[in-house]
């Protein structure tokens, strides 16, 4: 666990990192350099245009990477949302290092399994990312929505 409430496990090989395989949850050169943006200036201007798995992409990386800052700021704020204060976030995720390490598996899996990745909109301002897998367990679903300003985030209660 590292001191800010994340797990990141590193496969040593020869002295050296061996990169995760490839994954359906890769970003693109593109998308890179927005993931990065996004996460130095945390404008959400910067995700104008961007469709939900767009976003939910964006959130996956940020979770590979232990990026909190980030993964909170990729969830909805809009009025008649509850959600914590970043300082609350963080804390909790500081106290639950089983929580941490279990998250960690479970995105290590998803990503070596995934087989699809899929969208379902169930309004104008409402999706549901859709992850199948490799080995016909359950579906995961991310729930996805739009804010005030027309970007797409994740609700508090995105996975299901």
């Amino acid at each position: 666990l590292n001191s800010n409430g994340t797990v990141q496990e590193e496969i040593i090989q020869d002295g050296a990192e061996t990169p995760a395989p490839p994954s359906k949850f890769d970003l693109k050169p593109g998308e890179e350099d927005r993931y990065y943006n996004y996460m130095y200036e945390k404008k959400d201007e910067l995700l104008r245009g961007l469709s939900p798995i767009d976003v939910w992409k964006l959130y996956m990386k940020a979770q590979q990477e232990g990026q909190l800052e980030m993964q909170y700021a990729l969830h909805i704020e809009d009025d008649g949302f509850e959600k914590p204060t970043p300082e609350q976030y963080l804390e909790d995720r500081k106290k639950d290092p089983v929580g941490a390490r279990n998250s960690w598996k479970q995105l290590k899996s998803m990503r070596e399994l995934a087989s699809d990745i899929t969208l379902e909109q169930t309004s104008d301002t409402k999706a549901v990312v859709w992850v199948s897998f490799k080995d016909n367990r359950d579906k995961v679903a991310y729930k996805m929505q739009k804010n005030k300003q027309g970007i797409w985030k994740l609700s508090w209660m995105a996975r299901q």
